[in-house]
């Protein structure tokens, strides 16, 4: 089951200036009330008046957050501003990937930039992303994929009838994802993944809703025995992993029966999934600090995450397929 919310706007539940500067403030990696060093050194002017600058960026990223199918510009942004300071507020974002990217209008106009070649090596979603970005910017770009296909590890087939996510899957969280942004400029229709569905075991049959919230509520128990391990150490551990701490909270308790086991496996899984790494990888001093993340409702992409990459490569003016790339030289 799912809800088709195509054209709908980024945010889930609601779409209010308010809730976007909130999100703003909370995942964008800036300070709350002040500007960065970065700004601070990239924006001209900006240290005669910090308040005025920081007003001017968070209004910025709203609009940008509200609405992604539209240019931001300078001389139609806010009104209560002066041009010179949205100018120089709206060309750092922009620089830095802020906002004005991915799927825009053709008609934007181009910086004043001298004729430069960039080559960007791979056609996955980082790599259509970077190319369209410069290219709106004035470079050449050439853009060179070792496949016959764009998409790099987003690959999506289709041989029996359907399509089916064989990379990426499940966009986890909607606000702020920047492939949400892509899909949305690309009008590619969202399926919400409910939590109302059936687990069941490896042998194919369901496993009774009791055993899921047993084994939900032993893992918030473990992890919150790792919390209080790490809050009483007298200091942290550096060399020690979140599985090893895992294991150690494990054999602190009776063992599971054997459902709930599997079941509690299965969750550990999702964790490796998100990090993208075992937990035997993972530090137990530092792994909460990795990982920024991002809430609102999960989704499938109606007919993958190929057409999407296939919507941006549409954009490129020289990408060339099954170029493999043998040596890198700069000059």
């Amino acid at each position: 089951r799912g809800d088709d919310i195509c054209g709908s706007l980024l945010m889930d539940e609601a779409s209010s200036s308010v809730d976007a500067e909130e999100y703003i403030q909370r995942f964008y990696p800036f300070p709350h009330d002040t500007l960065s060093p970065e700004e601070l050194t990239g924006i001209p002017g900006a240290l005669s008046d910090q308040q005025l600058y920081f007003d001017t960026r968070v209004e910025l990223l709203t609009k940008w957050f509200v609405s992604h199918n539209e240019i931001i510009e300078a001389n139609s942004s806010l009104e209560d501003k002066p041009i010179d300071i949205i100018t120089a507020v709206l060309s750092f974002l922009e620089r830095h990937g802020h906002l004005n990217y991915g799927i825009l209008p053709a008609s934007r106009a181009k910086q004043s930039l001298q004729k430069s070649r960039v080559v960007v090596v791979g056609a996955g979603f980082a790599g259509l992303v970077a190319a369209l970005q410069l290219q709106s910017f004035g470079f050449e770009v050439t853009v060179v994929e070792a496949r016959d296909r764009v998409g790099g590890r987003c690959h999506t087939d289709t041989s029996m009838g359907h399509a089916v996510d064989l990379g990426s899957m499940v966009m986890l969280g909607s606000h702020g994802h920047p492939v949400r942004v892509l899909a949305k400029q690309a009008l590619v229709k969202l399926y919400q993944v409910r939590d109302d569905v059936p687990v069941f075991d490896c042998d194919g049959s369901a496993l009774e809703p009791a055993t899921d919230l047993a084994a939900e509520k032993l893992q918030s128990e473990l992890m919150d025995g790792v919390s209080a391990d790490q809050r009483s150490a007298a200091q942290p551990n550096s060399h020690r992993s979140l599985g090893d701490e895992l294991k150690l909270q494990m054999s602190r308790r009776p063992s599971p029966a054997p459902a709930l086991r599997r079941l509690l496996e299965w969750n550990w899984a999702n964790l490796e999934y998100d990090y993208g790494s075992d937990l035997d990888s993972l530090s137990l001093q530092h792994w909460r600090s990795v990982h920024r993340e991002l809430y609102g409702h999960r989704y499938f992409l109606l007919g993958g995450h190929q057409p999407v990459a296939k919507e941006i490569a549409q954009k490129l003016t020289d990408l060339r397929l099954s170029t493999v790339v043998t040596r890198v030289e700069y000059g």
